[in-house]
């Protein structure tokens, strides 16, 4: 269960960051947090501050997009013109805040459990009942400028018992951590306008694994998936620092849209050495293929996972994953059950549900196998 919410905390003096460039072009992102598809609830602007729109054109892998020339159906960065014209199609399905979301067009969204499947039934009983106290801190270095006073640069909730690893969730364009990470109608400030919350750490909790679940808050609701400050070298391991997120916890970095980016970054970037040892891809494969299998393909012990909806660019992306994954004698599978290098695996719901859906079950699954893994090796 939820424990108690502390306040406002962390270090003194949480301004924003500085102005200074955050790396190259924002990610094409579709949906985002600013609506939610079939589910109504949405992240959208409002008085709290507008949506810094951008050229669609401009959306584009923000480390360099890969020179992956050797696949001959087409390389991340021939992607970059279509998804900025997908974005459009999909972001503009209606007006930010909308109930409804109006038409996301196209079947890019995902088709919902459009099979006559009553999904419900089939999920398993997931893990064991653990408290959580739930922080949220403001830092002296938070990774991207404009987060209001009275907003979190983090949200962080922790266990009641020893924690195993951390899980650290990656947001997309328009989010506002206190919508994402919290239930019921939610504020992202005191005195906004409430939003239906995501209700991330009780997605988290449901999975009953004694991680540190950790969710910083990126561009300020803004249509921006830049990776900010974390493009730095060391900058992801000083931000764990300073919310005591303990050095030898294994990380599982969980990225919804273009928070892929951002997980970029922390690959490449991030000075965490070998502590990352999960990649989830909550329908964010738009770029980076290469990067992210190369990081999987580095160390027996780690697991990439990547969830698609609908035929576009992130469907196109994990079909091109699990053919350079086969070429490279890669193991894919189509299923969280068996404990694969890499998993693909469709989503049958919105865009912005797939991370509520599918979190509880994947931390659940890849915490137990590799708990097995490392039963099976010991002496």
């Amino acid at each position: 269960m939820l424990g108690a919410l502390v306040a406002l905390g962390g270090c003194a003096g949480g301004g924003a960051a500085d102005g200074e460039p955050e790396g190259a072009a924002a990610a094409e992102e579709p949906t985002g947090e600013a609506t939610r598809g079939a589910s109504g609830r949405g992240e959208g602007s409002d008085a709290e501050g507008s949506d810094a729109e951008g050229s669609d054109a401009e959306h584009s892998d923000a480390e360099g997009s890969d020179t992956e020339g050797s696949d001959t159906e087409g390389s991340d960065a021939e992607d970059d013109g279509e998804r900025g014209g997908e974005m459009g199609r999909r972001e503009r399905g209606g007006e930010p805040g909308d109930q409804g979301g109006g038409e996301p067009g196209d079947d890019e969204v995902g088709d919902g459990a459009d099979d006559g499947e009553d999904r419900g039934d089939e999920r398993p009983e997931l893990g064991a009942a653990l408290r959580w106290e739930i922080e949220e801190r403001r830092l002296e270095r938070p990774s991207h400028p404009g987060t209001p006073a009275g907003a979190p640069h983090a949200i962080v909730a922790r266990p009641d018992a020893p924690p195993v690893g951390a899980v650290v969730f990656l947001h997309g364009w328009s989010g506002c951590a206190r919508v994402l990470a919290l239930p019921g109608r939610v504020a992202c400030v005191p005195g906004g306008p409430p939003r239906d919350g995501w209700g991330l750490v009780e997605a988290h909790e449901a999975a009953g694994v004694a991680a540190v679940f950790v969710l910083p808050q990126l561009a300020w609701r803004a249509r921006d998936g830049r990776a900010g400050r974390y493009v730095r070298e060391g900058f992801a391991a000083e931000t764990l620092a300073s919310l005591a997120i303990p050095a030898r916890l294994p990380l599982t970095l969980v990225a919804h849209s273009a928070g892929f980016e951002t997980a970029l970054a922390w690959l490449r970037r991030g000075g965490l050495g070998d502590r990352v040892r999960h990649v989830v891809l909550m329908d964010a494969l738009y770029a980076g293929t290469e990067t992210f299998l190369a990081w999987v393909e580095a160390a027996p012990e780690r697991r990439l996972v990547s969830f698609y909806t609908g035929r576009g660019s992130t469907a196109r992306q994990n079909a091109r994953l699990e053919r350079l994954a086969s070429r490279r004698g890669v193991r894919v599978s189509g299923s969280l059950d068996e404990d694969a290098p890499v998993r693909v695996l469709r989503s049958r719901v919105a865009h912005g549900d797939v991370p509520a859906e599918h979190l509880a079950e994947t931390l659940l699954r890849l915490h137990d196998q590799s708990a097995g893994a490392a039963e099976s090796v010991a002496p």
